[in-house]
């Protein structure tokens, strides 16, 4: 692919995590970004130890133009760039809004399934570390969408457990005394 340019103007803190639900999440406000449709923004990058499973792009408000909105996976170097879309959503500017739900991997799926036919078996590497960015078609003015990530937590705060012994069972099940036990005489 030809070498591409990934605007960074709109990557703030990158893709934040609702607590609530444990996906990962932006908001894009067109009428704050006002995008060209030459660019590539980035949106943020995939933390580690992170293995994306699905990805919804859903349109909140209205845009000021009916065009699209496409999520790509990106790698940036001195040379050039490249771009793998992942998921793409049609923006309206009234009525139903755009939405679109899709496995986060899923042209590489299609691809290796594709290559892979005759012998039957596919190796799929999960995209964990994915550097996302969104390309507009229309040069918007106006519109809010939402970029929702679901996956799995490979890694984090459990990996302390590592840096000690394993528990033993007979420490880790205590024995449950009742007060009638403590006190044989009650």
């Amino acid at each position: 692919m030809a070498a591409h340019s990934n605007d960074k103007t709109i990557l703030g803190n990158g893709l934040n995590e609702n607590v609530r639900s444990y996906m990962l999440e932006r908001v894009l406000d067109f009428g704050l970004i006002k995008p060209s449709t030459s660019n590539y923004y980035e949106i943020g990058t995939l933390p580690a130890g992170f293995v994306p499973r699905n990805i919804a792009i859903l349109q909140l408000t209205p845009a000021s133009a009916a065009s699209t909105v496409k999520v790509y996976k990106t790698v940036e170097d001195a040379d050039n760039g490249s771009a793998t879309e992942i998921a793409s959503v049609t923006t309206a500017t009234s009525g139903t809004l755009g939405t679109v739900f899709k496995p986060f991997d899923a042209a590489a799926v299609a691809a290796e399934v594709a290559s892979t036919s005759a012998t039957g078996t596919a190796t799929i590497t999960p995209s964990m570390g994915a550097q996302l960015a969104v390309k507009v078609g229309a040069a918007f003015t106006a519109g809010r969408v939402k970029v929702v990530i679901s996956g799995d937590r490979m890694a984090g705060i459990w990996d302390d457990a590592d840096a000690t012994p394993p528990i033993k069972p007979t420490v880790a099940i205590q024995k449950v005394e009742f007060a009638s036990d403590a006190n044989p005489q009650g």
